[in-house]
């Protein structure tokens, strides 16, 4: 999960500043989109996991539109990416700006998986 992340921030400080067409926050949660079907699966795709969620799988979709919307949400993230192309290359390479979008996306992809689970726990029986 933190390697993908980091492959976000790297992607974002691969941007060039003429060659980004639009906003840089737009940039990043295009990245989380592109990145929160992996993460997710890490998670759920866990053998010990396997006899519950194959009753009633996990909506990897619905997890990660709730998780793009989450991590959107963050006014503090928003504004701290809300900046020029130059500007959030030299963020993103700053290890408190790494921590808070892993912690961000990390509080996101749990908050919204949370629910899936639920439900699955709704769908089955632990005994036989």
């Amino acid at each position: 999960m933190l390697a993908a992340l980091f492959a976000i921030g790297a992607s974002v400080e691969a941007q060039t500043p003429n060659g980004a067409n639009q906003s840089s926050g737009v940039s990043v949660a295009q990245l989380v989109a592109a990145q929160c079907p992996k993460f997710t699966s890490q998670i759920v795709d866990r053998p010990e996991l396997k006899s519950i969620l194959s009753q009633r799988p996990v909506d990897i979709v619905v997890v990660c539109t709730c998780t793009q919307r989450s991590f959107l949400a963050d006014a503090r993230l928003q504004k701290a990416l809300n900046v020029d192309d130059q500007a959030l290359v030299e963020r993103m390479q700053d290890e408190r700006m790494r921590a808070y979008l892993t912690m961000r996306l990390m509080a996101s992809v749990l908050g919204c998986l949370t629910p899936e689970l639920e439900r699955a726990l709704a769908a089955a029986s632990p005994v036989k």
